[in-house]
């Protein structure tokens, strides 16, 4: 199975329900709605 999506770029470490539904609004609000967060790449932003 693949799968298929956005990577969001962030500095601080963070987890969690809330979180993620920030993470997704904002790769929503970045992307014009045409987005859909997947995954983040913390280790890569340093």
């Amino acid at each position: 199975m693949s799968m298929m999506g956005d990577a969001l770029g962030s500095v601080r470490y963070w987890h969690g329900p809330k979180r993620t539904q920030w993470a997704g609004d904002w790769v929503k609000a970045w992307t014009q709605g045409t987005g859909t967060f997947a995954t983040t790449s913390l280790e890569a932003q340093d």
